[in-house]
């Protein structure tokens, strides 16, 4: 049996190292070319300086793409991501192992929703956030929970934000995806943008084959962004065995 929700994307923007728009995120997926002479950080001159050299670089990946799509300040946002500032965390960690003493805004940025809550700070929204983690399937659960929400009507827009980066080597040899630090965006909205469907299939033996480079690069969020990038289909399976597929 198959189950269909509707919604439209309104805007979306993805972020990495040398591929800093959309139309680098095409090539990119298109022949695995980039500008791989800048791995700086976004630079996100309307924070206040003093502020800024606070946030670590992947917290200024996960608000650089919020600020980029066009939505309201007071919009309600879902932040998503499978590890969070883990090397942040990591290091405080080492920190404890040695008996040094542990910095308490290090500690404070640390916890998985800090960066949500450093994005609604800084742009004064006074809205709901949630942050959502869920391993493998992190994109596809905040997909999931920002779609029921617009579909229930609690929201007519949402604002979903992916962001992930490569976790510290001594994790390395139990996880590897992110592959490379990248982040996304999506503004979803109830009646405004390009049309979209997700589709829940109950699992079957030949699920449609993902995306032409799921091969090589099977993380939900560049199974996205390469839809996004080039349309077709998104195709997701769950640890569940469910099929889920985002199309247009």
């Amino acid at each position: 049996m198959k189950q269909q929700w509707n919604f439209f994307i309104k805007d979306w923007y993805g972020w990495a190292p040398g591929i800093t728009n959309k139309e680098s995120w095409a090539t990119w997926f298109s022949t695995g070319e980039c500008d791989d002479t800048d791995t700086s950080a976004p630079v996100l001159t309307f924070i206040p300086p003093m502020k800024r050299r606070r946030l670590s670089f992947f917290s200024k990946m996960a608000i650089h793409v919020a600020t980029e799509v066009g939505c309201s300040p007071q919009t309600p946002t879902i932040f998503a991501s499978r590890h969070g500032d883990l090397h942040k965390t990591s290091k405080l960690l080492e920190n404890m192992a040695h008996r040094e003493p542990l910095s308490p805004t290090q500690f404070g940025l640390s916890v998985h929703n800090a960066v949500a809550g450093q994005f609604h700070i800084f742009t004064n929204n006074q809205q709901a956030n949630n942050t959502v983690s869920a391993g493998e399937n992190t994109l596809l659960m905040a997909l999931i929970d920002s779609v029921s929400r617009l579909i229930t009507g609690s929201s007519e827009e949402i604002l979903l934000i992916f962001c992930d980066q490569p976790i510290p080597e001594i994790y390395q040899p139990y996880c590897n995806e992110p592959a490379f630090p990248h982040a996304l965006a999506l503004l979803l909205s109830k009646q405004q943008g390009q049309a979209v469907q997700l589709s829940k299939m109950q699992p079957r033996k030949n699920n449609p084959k993902q995306n032409a480079h799921s091969t090589k690069r099977n993380e939900q969020s560049l199974i996205l962004l390469d839809m996004l990038s080039n349309t077709g289909a998104a195709h997701f399976k769950s640890e569940a065995g469910q099929a889920w597929t985002l199309s247009n």
